[in-house]
């Protein structure tokens, strides 16, 4: 019975930790979105998006006129 009740606590312990990084990868990803729907993007993201060869997204107006283009 003592090991079924540590089995328990361990595993809630885990479920716990786990709820709590979800929880907190959910706030970060609406933070981002939020951010991408003011057109506001992470310095991190900005810059070096560059030296990768990446090209911005579009936004904004150029946004607009990527969508009536179709792309």
């Amino acid at each position: 019975r003592e090991a079924a009740v540590q089995r328990a606590k361990r595993a809630e312990a885990e479920l716990t930790s786990k709820i709590t990084s979800l929880e907190s990868s959910v706030v970060k990803n609406c933070h981002y979105l939020e951010n991408e729907t003011r057109g506001i993007v992470p310095a991190r993201r900005r810059e070096g998006a560059g030296d990768r060869g990446l090209a911005p997204r579009p936004r904004g107006d150029q946004a607009a006129q990527a969508r009536a283009l179709g792309r």
